[in-house]
């Protein structure tokens, strides 16, 4: 969800598994960059982020398996 103005949000997901992101951002230009890759069909990644106030910026990377954020 985005509550704001200018507000961006890059996401790539791929691999084997499964990879699941929860991103909220209120006010106005955050940005948050987020990468997420499986190695094993049976790993899961997930990242829960949120984003409150101006001008906040993000970058997490999640490369391998079973990783959390």
């Amino acid at each position: 969800a985005q509550n704001g103005e200018g507000n961006i949000v890059t996401a790539d997901q791929d691999g084997a598994g499964t990879a699941s992101l929860t991103l909220v951002q209120n006010g106005n230009t955050n940005s948050a960059e987020v990468t997420q890759r499986e190695t094993a069909a049976a790993a899961q990644s997930r990242a829960a982020i949120l984003q409150q106030g101006n001008g906040n910026e993000l970058a997490l990377t999640q490369d391998g398996s079973d990783n959390q954020a």
